[in-house]
């Protein structure tokens, strides 16, 4: 066998590993368990209409913070059920931020696609990337943190694929009910 060719052999036996390295859209489901109370979440960024929504502004509401693209297919199809979770919860104290995570030149994309959709979520834009790193280090798309009302950041999940809704209908009912 030449050279060419084993290297070949390498590259394709190597290349699905390394793509599960990198960060992006994921339909695997990795969750922590609705644990004890962690770190308080305060940041501010800009909804549709360019005015700042802040996490102080949200105190005494139970929170869902989830992140996504445009280019995220498992993104794409969680957003229609965090807009039915808000409908189903909102009055009862519920707030969903979803935070579009593409840069500057897909922002006008991202926007059309929310009024596209016809979505009642609080869309707020963070291009340059400056709370998701702090929030979503492993840069999983799509991202969802719940927020309990006291602005704790109480369960996180990566990745979506149907039924995984069930599971964080349960945590926000219980954190709902507090």
């Amino acid at each position: 066998m030449n050279t060419s060719r084993i290297l070949a052999t390498i590259i394709l036996l190597a290349l699905p590993v390394g793509l599960t390295l990198l960060p992006g859209c994921a339909t695997t489901r990795q969750a922590t368990p609705l644990g004890e109370p962690g770190r308080l979440l305060s940041f501010s960024l800009p909804d549709e209409k360019g005015r700042p929504v802040t996490m102080e502004s949200l105190r005494g509401r139970v929170v869902v913070i989830g992140f996504w693209a445009t280019w995220c297919s498992p993104c794409k199809e969680e957003l229609p059920v965090l807009n039915d979770l808000l409908t189903r919860y909102g009055e009862q104290g519920l707030s969903i931020l979803v935070v579009n995570v593409d840069g500057p030149d897909k922002q006008a994309e991202a926007k059309a696609y929310l009024r596209a959709m016809g979505f009642s979520l609080s869309g707020l834009f963070d291009p340059d990337n400056t709370v998701t790193t702090v929030l979503n280090p492993g840069a999983d798309m799509p991202f969802t943190i719940l927020v309990d009302r006291q602005g704790r950041q109480r369960y996180t999940h990566v990745g979506y694929a149907f039924g995984d809704e069930q599971e964080l209908t349960t945590h926000l009912t219980t954190l709902l009910g507090q």
